[in-house]
């Protein structure tokens, strides 16, 4: 999508600040993901423009992220996903580009299906210290002390927040997984996620979804992008969300 096509609508919107977005706060949280192919976006954004505001940071209202997620060599927390383990984690650092921040988090699925993420901020260029290590290994179980990057993530991120609704919502474009050997690009897909109280059954966003039908669908961009790039890997578990990839025929990059 053109940039400046993509910049008209939302500068439809009025902005949020990061700020003011941190006031939000969901105590009893529901995550739902949802897969939409692009052409989608400009339309749903003007629908959703009278409903929300966007996170504007610095005059800009998109923003690069950078992903590098860490496993095992044997690729133990893929596998736990892979093979639905009820308590599992993803650990992983992400950086912000257009700020030079970074932080390494933790992601847990607890075994009541939770989502528990923590983060603390690192330094920029720092990967895997003991001061990381430390921190790791006060939430999470390692198995062994030889964790290293297995595969790094970028995407552009929209936020949208009504504090009417009590909701956030991330949209993110432009998927780019790759690891040492391969990459998949995903220029033409969305992944977007609606952060809501469970109590809120009245989200313009979900009703516009529902207008276009996109239903929810799991998307884990670690397990997935680790999938596309390694086929020999073990994926039964991710493979309805593949087969939809396929059924979309957005990736350029063949899988």
């Amino acid at each position: 999508m053109d940039a400046s096509f993509l910049n008209e609508v939302l500068n439809t919107f009025n902005p949020v600040s990061l700020r003011q977005l941190n006031h939000l706060k969901l105590m009893n949280r529901m995550d739902s993901k949802f897969v939409l192919p692009l052409e989608y976006l400009h339309p749903m954004l003007e629908k959703a423009s009278a409903s929300y505001m966007v996170l504007e940071i610095e005059n800009l209202r998109t923003f690069l992220y950078k992903t590098e997620y860490v496993d095992y060599p044997g690729l133990g927390l893929y596998l736990d996903h892979q093979n639905q383990r009820r308590t599992r984690f993803k650990i992983r650092y992400r950086t912000y580009p257009n700020s030079d921040f970074t932080f390494l988090e933790i992601k847990q699925k607890t075994n009541k299906g939770k989502t528990v993420k923590n983060r603390i901020e690192v330094p920029l260029d720092s990967r895997l210290t003991e001061s990381d290590y430390s921190y790791i290994e006060s939430m999470v179980p390692l198995k062994e002390k030889n964790l290293r990057i297995q595969t790094v993530n970028y995407f552009n991120r929209i936020t949208l927040v009504s504090f009417e609704t009590n909701e956030r919502i991330t949209i993110d474009y432009n998927l780019e997984m790759g690891g040492e050997h391969k990459k998949t690009l995903l220029p033409n897909i969305v992944i977007a996620e609606v952060k809501r109280e469970l109590s809120n059954g009245n989200s313009p966003f979900l009703k516009t979804l529902k207008e276009f039908k996109i239903h929810e669908s799991g998307f884990s961009k670690y397990c997935i992008g680790m999938a596309l790039n390694n086929p020999a890997l073990k994926q039964n578990s991710f493979k309805p969300q593949i087969l939809h990839l396929k059924k979309l025929n957005y990736a350029n990059t063949p899988f």
